[in-house]
């Protein structure tokens, strides 16, 4: 199942340009918690809360 971890908000977009007209969400799933879990514990247990 896909998360939701955030957005790429209208100035990030008009800044970097993108051709986009609004907020873009952003998605974790399940097979990359896992990855950070194995590969990138410390990471994980850091910003675990996000999630």
């Amino acid at each position: 199942m896909n998360k939701l971890i955030g957005k790429i908000d209208k100035k990030v977009i008009n800044l970097l340009n993108l051709d986009y007209k609004d907020e873009i969400p952003i998605y974790i799933g399940d097979d990359n918690i896992r990855h950070m879990k194995n590969r990138h514990l410390e990471d994980f247990n850091k910003y675990r809360k996000k999630y």
